[in-house]
């Protein structure tokens, strides 16, 4: 039984949990700042009665201090949003390191491909990837809310997993990064410390009080004993404080001196106000329990579509759980980044399996291996939907590592290196375009480029491959460069192009690439700009480019569109469809443009209806690939769907794409 999962229906399930997150925050913040007000209004009330200086200024402190709190909760939860929005920041803090784009270390270089070949199998752009040392535990995390993205794993589970269980591993990471999962573990992070801000002024005050008592107390023991003296004079001042304080409260209460009375009065009416932000805590750490469970099986299904290999995730999630540290991780953020894991980051039993954030280990492994049909994402009705090909052996990261092994060692090389990257698009140009050599070395020397390394590059490339892959692998790389080097290579590109007087398909797929993938994402907010007449339009002539490609006959070209039309409005609520423009490909960039601004979920049922143009004549060609990824990146959206592999040459069949792609010679060195 084949396990059929929806990235689109994984969107609108992380947008409807966004907004509910954000729901959920701004009533709690309202109903804190109410309750807040009836407490404090409580305590102006009472303290009226023994001190009337209240009757001036308390009504004034009844609103003010409300607002503070609010104040002080929006401002933690916004803070701890803006630092796990950056994955560099979330994950140095961690203790992970970040991995060159030309390791050395065989395990670095490893994870380094599979990552690259996940990404790019998802057309996604190629997250950074991070390591964290000194690890026992088997796991790994997505972070990146925002236009930077990371995938980071634990020494022990680059050295441990095989590469097939490292792959699946990275594919689930890159499902949580392509759905929209990190954005939501970033806003559960935040509610939980902006909603339990309301205890945190009464723990830090507590908390100093105490430490200075402590301090001041040790201090007598002298600095040798100053370790044990404060541990032992923390347990005497609990010990012997617990007692005293209900005693005092229950003394000031049944005096009567004004002053104790108001004291009793202020301690009483606090313990409210702390629970109102114990309240807040416990409720966004059950969001986070609830969305954190069920987010890891949507990730696990997304991981199959991407793989294509459900032994592989098992096997990993298996390993994890027999592992005598399973996914255990040391570090100083553990506890706040709990819920972005692989597997849970600790060894220790939870103290409620109601705050659980992760899944039962033998049950993720049983569903996936199983092909289970009641994995989340797997509804009825994503099955009848029109998918863009059944699942299939060639499909997925296996096809797209094989695109990737016909590409040649210096490519790639080249490919990684910012210095040599530009080389590396111009020969991947030179190949796909129809210039004649001498014309193309004049262009390429205009630019101030050097020809004869971007035709050494182009001498072991293979007639017909894939190469768009290499621009998809080439792109952290080229971001690295500055405004006038990105100039430069934009200028040898449209002259390379010119230079015949006429464009490729794959010329237009390579230079829409080039312009998104510098471009910023597109943004992530839920709320469309584009009107749906707008996206209607736009959509037609993404369907009318891809269609036109697929065949050359009007009547299946006129299907094709009307199958993307019919998916696309079985999802989204759009205005009957208008006529298609008779040179669709004129108008590719500006409906790409409008469909930038569209909301996600709209950019996703775009995508997924392009996918129906791509099946309506049950095939699936390369430059409708190259048209689906261009697209995708624009849109800022994952595109699972590939052509079929080439067939690799007869000296290179029977090798395994490991052993072409990780050999004992660093493959950016290679």
């Amino acid at each position: 039984m084949t396990v059929t999962m929806d990235f689109l229906q994984a969107q609108r399930r992380a947008q409807y949990a966004s907004r509910l997150l954000l729901a959920v925050f701004a009533l709690y913040a309202l109903g804190a700042g109410l309750a807040y007000h009836v407490v404090m209004r409580g305590i102006v009330e009472r303290l009226s009665a023994h001190l009337g200086a209240f009757e001036v200024w308390g009504p004034l402190a009844a609103w003010l201090v409300p607002a503070a709190f609010v104040s002080f909760m929006v401002a933690r939860g916004v803070r701890t949003y803006r630092h796990l929005a950056d994955p560099d920041e979330t994950l140095s803090e961690a203790g992970a390191r970040p991995v060159a784009l030309r390791p050395q270390a065989r395990d670095e270089r490893r994870v380094r491909n599979v990552v690259e070949e996940v990404a790019v199998a998802a057309s996604m752009p190629v997250p950074s990837v991070w390591i964290m040392d000194g690890q026992g535990g088997l796991n790994a995390m997505a972070a990146g809310a925002g236009e930077r993205q990371a995938v980071m794993f634990t020494d022990a589970a680059v050295q441990e997993f095989s590469r097939d269980e490292l792959q699946a591993v990275a594919a689930h990471e890159i499902a949580h990064l392509a759905s929209g999962d990190t954005r939501i573990n970033t806003l559960t992070a935040a509610f939980v410390a902006g909603a339990g801000a309301g205890m945190a002024p009464f723990l830090w005050v507590g908390g100093k009080v105490l430490g200075l008592l402590v301090l001041l107390l040790s201090s007598v023991g002298g600095d040798s004993r100053q370790g044990d003296t404060q541990g032992l004079l923390s347990v005497l001042i609990l010990g012997i404080g617990a007692p005293i304080l209900p005693m005092f409260l229950i003394t000031a209460a049944m005096s009567g001196s004004p002053v104790l009375n108001s004291v009793w009065i202020l301690l009483t009416g606090l313990v409210p106000l702390a629970g109102i932000g114990f309240a807040g805590h416990a409720v966004g750490t059950l969001l986070t329990v609830a969305l954190s469970r069920r987010r890891e099986h949507h990730a696990d299904a997304l991981a199959l579509q991407l793989t294509r290999h459900a032994e592989a995730l098992s096997s990993a999630i298996r390993r994890v759980a027999r592992q005598p540290m399973k996914g255990h991780v040391i570090t100083p953020e553990r506890a706040r980044l709990d819920h972005f894991f692989f597997a849970r980051p600790t060894t220790d039993p939870p103290a409620l399996s109601l705050t659980e954030a992760h899944p039962d280990l033998g049950e993720r492994a049983r569903l996936v291996a199983g092909h289970a049909p009641d994995l989340p994402l797997a509804s009825r009705r994503a099955t009848r939907q029109r998918r863009p090909q059944p699942p299939r052996p060639g499909a997925g990261v296996g096809a797209l590592r094989s695109s990737l092994a016909v590409l040649p060692a210096p490519l790639l090389d080249a490919c990684h290196d910012a210095a040599r990257a530009p080389l590396a698009i111009l020969a991947v140009l030179a190949a796909e375009g129809e210039t004649p050599e001498a014309d193309a070395r004049h262009a390429i020397t205009a630019a101030a480029f050097d020809p004869d390394a971007v035709y050494a590059l182009k001498s072991g490339l293979r007639a017909g491959a894939d190469l768009l892959p290499a621009i998809e692998v080439a792109m952290p790389a080229l971001r690295d460069l500055d405004g006038a080097a990105r100039e430069r290579l934009a200028t040898a590109v449209r002259a390379l192009i010119a230079a015949d007087q006429k464009t490729t398909l794959a010329e237009h797929a390579i230079l829409q690439m080039l312009r998104w993938g510098f471009a910023p994402p597109p943004e992530a907010s839920g709320v469309g700009k584009a009107l749906g007449a707008e996206i209607s339009r736009a959509s037609d002539v993404l369907f009318a480019c891809i269609a036109s490609v697929g065949s050359p006959l009007a009547s299946a070209q006129a299907e094709a569109v009307a199958a993307g039309q019919a998916a696309l409005r079985a999802t989204l609520s759009l205005p009957a469809p208008e006529a298609v423009p008779a040179a669709p490909f004129a108008h590719l960039d500006s409906a790409l443009d409008v469909l930038r601004r569209a909301s996600r979920v709209q950019r996703h049922a775009v995508l997924d209806a392009a996918h129906a143009v791509v099946a309506a004549d049950g095939r699936t060609l390369r430059e409708e690939t190259a048209l689906l990824r261009a697209g995708a990146l624009a849109m800022g959206v994952a595109c699972v769907v590939h052509p079929e592999p080439l067939a690799p040459e007869n000296e290179r069949s029977e090798q395994a794409p490991e052993a072409v792609r990780e050999t004992e010679t660093p493959l950016a060195a290679a």
